[in-house]
């Protein structure tokens, strides 16, 4: 493990049950949190066309904005280092 800071981020997937062999996706639903200052941010990200999954955000994308969204909220503060 490296000496930086730590993050810890979750996420999870709403379904839709559409018919007897097909969900949707509905959303997705993340939560960034610094266990040094305990700052959180939550937040869902819609997924219009979760039928297809070429409306669906990538796992890097969805990534991504988390990472943005917890920057902009004040949970990360610090700058990535490169090990």
């Amino acid at each position: 493990m490296g000496s930086g800071a730590t993050l810890i981020i979750g996420f999870d997937s709403e379904y839709q049950r559409v018919g007897p062999k097909r969900n949707d996706v509905v959303c997705l639903a993340f939560a960034a949190l610094d266990p040094e200052t305990g700052k959180l941010e939550a937040a869902t990200i819609p997924v219009l066309g979760g039928a297809d999954r070429r409306g669906r955000p990538t796992a890097a994308a969805a990534l991504a904005r988390v990472l943005g969204t917890a920057r902009r909220a004040g949970v990360i503060t610090r700058p990535y280092v490169r090990p």
